[in-house]
C-alpha cells in the first residue's frame, strides 16, 4: 500500500526526469536523483529545508550544500521553480 501523501505517479516522474536530464547530456548522480525523488514524492510546495530533511532521512551523508546546489541545478534546467519567501528561506 502506498503512502497517501506520495503522489501515485512519483516513481514514474522520477524516472522521466532522470531520462530527460541524461538525454540532455547532464550527469545525474545518485544524490541528485535522491533530491529528484524527494521532490516528485512531495505534494505541493516544499522548502529547501524540507527537502533536506527528507533527503537526509534517505541518505544521511548528504549535506545541505549538496541539496541546495541540486535544487539550483534543477531550477537552472527548468525542472523546479524557486521562490524567495522573503524570510531567508526558499520554496
Amino acid at each position: 500500500m502506498q503512502d497517501s501523501n506520495i503522489p501515485e505517479d512519483a516513481p514514474s516522474r522520477t524516472v522521466a526526469i532522470d531520462r530527460e536530464l541524461r538525454a540532455r547530456g547532464h550527469r545525474v548522480t545518485p544524490r541528485r536523483l535522491v533530491v529528484v525523488s524527494v521532490l516528485t514524492a512531495s505534494k505541493g510546495h516544499v522548502t529547501g529545508d524540507e527537502v533536506l530533511l527528507k533527503v537526509k532521512a534517505l541518505n544521511p551523508s548528504t549535506n545541505k550544500t549538496t541539496v541546495y546546489r541540486t535544487l539550483t541545478w534543477l531550477s537552472d534546467r527548468g525542472f523546479v521553480a524557486v521562490t524567495d519567501l522573503g524570510s531567508g528561506g526558499l520554496e
